[in-house]
């Protein structure tokens, strides 16, 4: 068995994925340290299933709640001109 990873800009859907097909829950919706929103599960065939959000998806969602960019890029790791492009900052 082995982890694969995808990204997307909905983990809602992922969600409602999961619970209509029944499929066994590492862990639900959860915040990983550097700010990103995850989802672990199994396939059928036993293989563990991460989805997270895309950088564009939490960076901008640190933002909207009011962190600064020093404050996205110290917690994100990310630096301050790649959080700015992410951002659509000049």
């Amino acid at each position: 068995a082995f982890e694969v990873y995808f990204e997307t800009n909905n983990l809602e859907i992922v969600q409602e994925v999961i619970a209509k097909n029944h499929l066994e829950i590492l862990h639900d919706l959860l915040e990983e340290p550097w700010g990103q929103h995850t989802i672990r599960f199994y396939d059928p065939d036993k293989n563990l299933i991460e989805v997270g959000e895309t950088l564009e998806k939490f960076v901008g969602r640190m933002a909207r709640s009011g962190m600064k960019l020093e404050e996205i890029s110290v917690k994100t790791t990310i630096p301050i001109p790649i959080v700015k492009r992410l951002l659509n900052i000049s």
